[in-house]
């Protein structure tokens, strides 16, 4: 997904460079306006990637500490329910 979404980012920019040369700003505006969502969701998958990243690494240090974070995970659970 994050590949689609680089690829997308560079095309709307490639799109937008040459709309802008034509002088077709309407065009290049909106080829503007797609990079800007692209690119908001680009940042979105990476700041989930860091947050799983965080958590991946917490778990880790909990199960080296000796916890038992099956049992955690699911006291956790019942008490959100």
């Amino acid at each position: 997904m994050a590949i689609k979404l680089y690829k997308c980012c560079h095309t709307c920019l490639k799109k937008s460079a040459i709309y802008f040369k034509k002088d077709n700003l309407d065009q290049a505006d909106w080829w503007m306006n797609e990079f800007h969502r692209c690119k908001r969701e680009l940042d979105q998958l990476l700041e989930k990637k860091v947050m799983i990243d965080k958590r991946k690494k917490f778990i880790k240090k909990l199960i080296e500490e000796g916890h038992n974070v099956e049992m955690v995970f699911w006291e956790g659970r019942k008490t959100n329910e």
